[in-house]
């Protein structure tokens, strides 16, 4: 009679960890499996992000081709070359050479701004993209750059 309580018993123990492992194991897959999904999730928008980001950047550069006017500055320069074949006097060739570099010069640093706002555009893009991939390890690095930093500053 004791030995089969002993018997039962077991059986019964053995049992319930078996059924421990097994609910311990399905709720491992369960959180895998959504951890999976919430990546997946975070991967697309990055993605998504990302191929916005490619488009706005290259809408930005057609806009900036087709705004930066060459044929203004071929324009200019056709009129100062025949200027000076029709043998027109020196001083108007110089004024129009003038006028030309004037509109060189402005349209350079047209474009030199028109280059600075759209590395703005894209380093705010980047930095949209980079804030949701930040990494556990890469925050930790962080903060204990800062810990050492205000360390050295105390």
């Amino acid at each position: 009679e004791l030995l089969r309580r002993r018997r039962e018993l077991e059986r019964r123990r053995r049992a319930e960890r078996a059924r421990q492992q097994a609910y311990v194991i399905a709720t491992r897959a369960v959180r895998r499996w959504l951890r999976w999904r919430f990546l997946q999730k975070v991967r697309r928008c990055v993605h998504l992000h990302l191929a916005r980001h490619r488009l706005l950047q290259r809408s930005m550069q057609t806009v900036a081709s087709a705004v930066a006017r060459p044929p203004v500055r071929e324009a200019v320069a056709l009129v100062a070359v025949a200027t000076a074949c029709a043998g027109a006097s020196m001083s108007e060739a110089v004024a129009v050479a003038a006028e030309r570099e004037r509109v060189a010069e402005e349209q350079r640093r047209w474009e030199e701004e028109l280059r600075r706002q759209i590395a703005a555009a894209i380093e705010a893009a980047k930095a949209r993209v980079a804030t949701p991939l930040q990494t556990r390890f890469r925050a930790r690095r962080a903060r204990r750059r800062y810990v050492a930093m205000r360390a050295a500053a105390v």
